[in-house]
């Protein structure tokens, strides 16, 4: 401070300092103004350039002869290239963009200055430059839009726009790619090529609005849900050696809990969205063809069933009631569909069998061996009882080295006699088994103007791993509908 405060002529330097400080300010100030002013020209400035069968450096020097605009490259810029433009009040942006698209000449717009260059030799060395971008998003009609998503691609760096349709956006990368995405609107995404100011018009997203699905005693469109609703698709899933519709949708659905018992045949336990009571049965309603079904899944042939379509909220309480609390599957069966007769015939065969044993039992050593131990542990417990001083007449324990002392703790005589033979048996081999599973399916099906017809029939056989655990199944389903009239419908399902 005590150096500022000297004399200098006859005006202190405090306020010389003052004084630079303020020329500082003007200086930039005025720099600022003059890059928006820069950016205004290149932008708000319309050119019109006519080039036939010419050179990119006639090109050059049309431009420069109708604006401010310098160009600046070096020798591995080929300004001899062929080009032809027709452009009548385009920007710098739009005549450079359609001349040097798909080629390795790049441009970058600074002020009144444009800098061409070859991408792969200099790309690598140019500085990533930081922009502001700003602009106005409406809908197909000119409507603007507010609240819509407007994020630079890959990064975190977005924003939305406000009551006018306005967005503005800072620290964007000059080759970056905005992604502008709106509720009931396709996506869309534009590349900034050197561009302050861009303008989107988004479009209305239509694709699989109009999908049908079952929804209670009917159909309804999927643009006219409120409710969670799930379809799953069965035609590939038929195909897989599965004979129990639920095995079919497993993992198919989130929020569908699905888990087998290992018994053949056996339905698996099935609930929707966890546990919904500690005592009560977590099991959904289930409705066959608009009809609730209270017979078993297993029951049903899965070469039958078109799709399922299962209700996940509270909303399908309104149809069904108190009885859909844990959620309602609809099974939709097949219906002819080919005015040509159609047959069809599938069948599969294979085995089944543990990929991996988790039990360990002993063999007839250990067995014999634990026996030993055993009636040694009661002499033991019964020496204890006496209540011993020393230990004297302590029980020691038999020398199991000796097969015959070791045999004579068994407990038939036909134990003894296999266990000094040396056979013994491996119990878990003789109760399980490798299991066959074969599966046969017939269908014929058509239609005609005003008819629709479905019949099939099926046999299933599973063999379960555990012997006497076996599935069989036969069934014969029938799918008739008819059009009387335009408002009587008649059908027989069974």
């Amino acid at each position: 401070m005590n150096k500022l405060l000297e004399q200098h002529g006859n005006m202190p330097l405090l306020y010389q300092f003052f004084r630079k400080m303020k020329l500082t300010v003007l200086a930039v100030t005025i720099s600022i103004f003059s890059c928006f002013a820069s950016n205004t020209y290149s932008q708000n400035t319309k050119l019109n350039i006519v080039e036939n069968n010419s050179t990119l450096l006639n090109l050059l020097h049309a431009i420069e002869g109708q604006s401010e605009f310098k160009f600046f490259y070096n020798e591995n810029v080929d300004v001899s290239m062929a080009i032809s433009v027709n452009a009548n009040q385009k920007t710098i942006f739009d005549i450079l963009d359609a001349v040097l698209a798909n080629t390795a000449i790049k441009y970058k717009v600074i002020g009144r200055q444009i800098a061409l260059y070859n991408k792969d030799a200099m790309e690598p060395f140019l500085s990533e430059q930081q922009k502001k971008v700003s602009g106005k998003v409406t809908d197909s009609s000119g409507t603007t839009l507010p609240g819509v998503s407007v994020a630079v691609k890959g990064t975190t760096n977005g924003n939305i726009t406000d009551i006018d349709g306005k967005y503005s956006l800072t620290n964007v990368p000059e080759n970056a790619v905005l992604q502008f995405s709106f509720v009931g609107m396709k996506t869309k995404e534009i590349s900034i090529s050197g561009k302050t100011t861009i303008d989107v018009t988004l479009t209305e997203e239509t694709v699989g609005i109009e999908e049908v699905v079952a929804i209670g005693y009917g159909t309804q469109k999927k643009s006219d849900l409120t409710g969670s609703v799930d379809r799953v698709s069965i035609g590939g899933k038929a195909s897989q050696s599965n004979t129990n519709l639920l095995q079919a949708l497993s993992g198919a659905s989130a929020g569908v809990n699905i888990q087998g018992t290992g018994l053949s045949g056996a339905e698996p336990s099935l609930s929707i969205r966890g546990q919904t009571s500690l005592s009560a049965s977590d099991r959904p309603l289930v409705v066959r063809d608009g009809i609730i079904y209270n017979g078993d899944i297993a029951d049903i042939n899965i070469s039958d069933v078109e799709s399922v379509d299962i209700l996940k909220d509270a909303s399908s309480a309104a149809v069904y009631g108190s009885r859909s609390a844990n959620g309602v599957m609809l099974i939709t069966t097949k219906k002819g569909k080919s005015e040509t007769p159609s047959v069809s015939f599938n069948m599969s065969y294979g085995f089944q069998d543990m990929a991996n044993n988790p039990m360990r039992v002993m063999n007839g050593n250990e067995y014999a061996i634990r026996n030993v131990d055993y009636y040694y542990q009661q002499d033991l417990y019964t020496w204890y009882k006496t209540n011993p001083t020393s230990a004297t007449g302590k029980p020691v324990r038999p020398n199991i080295t000796d097969k015959n002392i070791v045999a004579s703790r068994l407990r038939t005589q036909e134990e003894k006699d296999n266990y000094l033979a040396g056979n013994e048996i491996n119990w878990v081999d003789q109760v399980t088994r490798v299991a066959p599973v074969q599966n046969y399916n017939l269908s014929f099906s058509g239609k005609t103007l005003r008819s629709s017809y479905f019949v099939s029939g099926s046999y299933a056989n599973e063999k379960g791993i555990q012997l006497n655990d076996e599935f069989s199944r036969i069934t014969l389903n029938c799918n008739v509908e008819s059009k009387v009239t335009d408002w009587f419908t008649l059908g027989i399902i069974t």
